[in-house]
């Protein structure tokens, strides 16, 4: 390394500051180049006489210290001898720290998260500012690892057993005020009198211990108490990973059979531990790693092939339609103080967009993820009317009403009378063209489609779609938006239902068909939840709406004929006016959180079925999954997406297609794609339409290609 990313120097007789700065970079991360150099700053700070304290700051802004480079860590899967270096190297220079003959203090302003939170966890002490930026965690599990540079054995030292697992197998990060709160850091500064306030606390330096309580103390102080936190602990870790993701278990293993020994026994257990796990689920790590560093690629453009212009900034925002869905995206802008106008035809509806609207704002109160004051600021962006008045003044719409062509055509042209000429309109659209929905427009230019999945609040996948004439600058600020909104972009080419309903339709129908000859819903969705999906495949469709299902698979299979077929089942259940979740029935009564299976539902089945059919569970899963992959080839054939890696994203973050897996195509490499195509041609002989293999497949098969590096 030609520059040292780390610049040593004294503020004042005796106390010293060392940056972090490392140059090129928007972000600090940690390699093995940086930790050597990272050594050589301690070599020299071990020589100096006179140290009387040291803080450790960065030298970028809103950000302290982003993590390991993760990229060190795939070849060193792979190879023990080199992650065992890797993770040493790590543990070394961090004891080497920790063992300074003198207080050491980390500034913290940003995010600060794992080989990060491990370094200052390695401190005596830190500070964190109250800054919303400032970001404090171990968010390894997530990546299918754990951490492995002392974090399992410095984490649960400080803040207790009971809140360093939590941590450790959530992967979720805590702001500075909660980090003070639970001891993880020992005092808070503002951000603009950081470098004040911590040399002020390094000349008399305090700990802060945060009080575990009664029950805390019961739990971690006697090995009764510690032992039922374990298994209390490990239950709640399967209920929530289903046994899918191995590393919050193997991080609890560490944490219970190192609990009482030396640091240095621990660390030996943590670091032995880290390459057997890498080791042994190795897959799992790399889908979940490919999954990071592709939701990162499409942060910066969307995955759009080539480049965009800047994009503008939007400052006032208008809703068209306040159903569920309007609701939910007004509520996205006001989250994040843009000024919101709702447009509706009734007071009824508007009324039931704004309450929608609150109630997000009530469950977040109610997880203390916002504070009354915040929601109430947030919410008072947002304004409503039932005429065009105020659209002259906002810049971006999302129209958000019924799945009409016709009707949407009417509203767009209505709406054109009222706004200005550079006026954004987006539509959220599920399944019909943009190009179709743009005809008769003034300025088809500034059309374009900006789909958000329900609920729109939680799903962080955003379809970006542009039309035949939309321009640059359109896509541009519509991707900007998204991200701005949190969401992960993805712009798609232009069909009906796009990229991520055209799967979910085809994984849809063949669950339904399945139905049809006889399959038992309870057990198809059992099959897939077993797969790891979220939710079974009849679930899903009650969550969605049997509506709103019946619609798209109308508009699919307008478009791409007697394949995309709607299945009769699914019309059945439609004019019985069973419209899932929303209505309290669909193939389930749902009742809250409760569902049992709906009678009037069986009795429909029962029509196509009299007798169930036995198939077994891989073999139930194998038809909805190859369904799936067919579409997705289609999909690719068609330059719908430019890269098979933005169909898996896409699935991952529209659907919740187990991330473990890797998604939809990442699976269909894991079968092997000779096998998928043998797979299909035995079931194309029975359903020629839904199951011959594209010729995409049948090609890369041929060559034993993988969709996936």
């Amino acid at each position: 390394m030609k520059t040292s990313p780390f610049n040593l120097s004294e503020i004042e007789d005796g106390f010293y500051k060392l940056v972090f700065d490392l140059p090129g970079k928007k972000v600090n991360v940690l390699s093995m180049e940086t930790m050597k150099a990272l050594n050589d700053v301690l070599d020299e700070l071990e020589k100096k006489k006179g140290v009387k304290g040291l803080i450790i700051f960065s030298g970028k802004k809103d950000s302290y210290i982003a993590g390991a480079d993760i990229t060190e860590f795939k070849p060193a899967f792979e190879d023990s001898a080199l992650g065992q270096k890797l993770i040493k190297q790590g543990q070394d220079v961090y004891n080497r720290l920790s063992k300074l003959p003198f207080p050491t203090l980390a500034a913290i302003n940003g995010i600060c998260v794992g080989g990060g939170c491990e370094l200052v966890l390695a401190c005596d002490y830190r500070m964190a500012t109250d800054s919303p930026q400032t970001k404090i965690g171990l968010p390894e599990t997530q990546l299918g690892i754990f951490p492995g540079w002392g974090g399992t054995q410095r984490l649960p030292r400080l803040v207790g057993l009971q809140q360093a697992i939590q941590m450790i197998a959530s992967g979720k990060l805590v702001d500075g005020k909660k980090a003070y709160r639970i001891g993880l850091v020992d005092a808070l500064s503002a951000p603009e009198f950081l470098e004040a306030t911590a040399f002020e606390f390094i000349k008399k330096p305090k700990k802060h211990r945060a009080k575990t309580g009664l029950m805390g103390s019961l739990l971690e102080k006697n090995p009764l108490g510690r032992s039922l936190l374990f298994s209390q602990a490990r239950k709640s870790i399967l209920k929530t990973t289903k046994g899918h993701y191995p590393a919050p278990i193997a991080a609890l293993d560490v944490i219970e059979k190192s609990s009482g020994k030396s640091l240095e026994e621990g660390l030996k257990i943590e670091r032995d531990a880290f390459i057997e796990n890498a080791s042994d689920h190795i897959d799992i790590s790399r889908y979940l790693i490919n999954i990071f560093f592709g939701q990162e690629s499409l942060k910066k453009q969307g995955g759009f092939p080539g480049e965009l212009p800047e994009g503008r900034d939007v400052k006032n925002v208008a809703v068209l339609g306040a159903g569920t869905m309007g609701g939910g995206i007004a509520f996205l802008f006001m989250k994040k103080l843009i000024p919101t106008r709702v447009k509706d035809i009734n007071l009824e509806a508007i009324g039931h967009a704004t309450k929608t609207a609150w109630d997000i704002f009530k469950k977040l109160m109610k997880k203390r993820k916002v504070k009354l004051n915040e929601a109430i600021r947030q919410f008072h962006e947002l304004s409503w009317t039932l005429d065009y008045s105020g659209f002259d003044k906002v810049d971006f719409i999302v129209e958000s009403i019924v799945e009409d062509l016709e009707i949407k055509r009417k509203v767009y042209q209505e709406t054109e009378a009222y706004i200005s000429k550079d006026t954004i309109l987006a539509t959220n659209t599920s399944s019909l063209t943009i190009s179709d929905l743009s005809q008769g427009l003034k300025h088809p230019e500034r059309f374009v489609g900006m789909h958000f999945f329900n609920p729109a609040p939680m799903m962080p996948l955003v379809e970006v779609i542009a039309g035949p004439k939309t321009s640059a600058e359109t896509i541009a600020t519509t991707i900007k938006l998204a991200k701005r909104l949190g969401k992960i972009p993805l712009f798609v080419g232009d069909c009906n239902a796009f990229l991520v309903n055209r799967i979910f339709m085809a994984a849809a129908h063949e669950a339904l068909f399945l139905i049809q000859e006889g399959v038992d819903i309870e057990k198809l969705d059992k099959a897939m939840l077993d797969f790891g999906m979220p939710m079974g495949s009849c679930e899903l469709i009650d969550e969605v709406g049997i509506d709103v299902t019946y619609k798209v698979s109308q508009i699919c299979e307008k478009a791409y004929g007697e394949r995309a077929k709607t299945p009769e089942l699914l019309k059945k259940m439609y004019e019985a006016k069973l419209m899932g979740k929303k209505s309290g029935k669909g193939f389930y009564i749902h009742k809250g959180k409760k569902k049992t299976l709906n009678p009037e539902a069986q009795k429909i089945i029962q029509s196509f079925a009299k007798d169930e059919l036995e198939l077994s569970e891989e073999a139930i899963q194998e038809r909805v999954l190859l369904a799936m992959i067919v579409e997705a080839s289609l999909c690719l054939e068609e330059g719908i997406v430019s890269e098979p890696k933005f169909v898996d994203l896409a699935l991952v973050f529209g659907t919740g297609f187990p991330p473990f897996r890797g998604g939809i195509l990442a699976y269909a490499d894991s079968l092997g794609l000779p096998q998928v195509v043998e797979k299909l041609n035995g079931l194309k002989e029975k359903y020629p339409l839904r199951f011959t293999p594209t010729k995409q497949l049948q090609e890369m098969a041929e060559k034993n290609m993988t969709f996936i590096d």
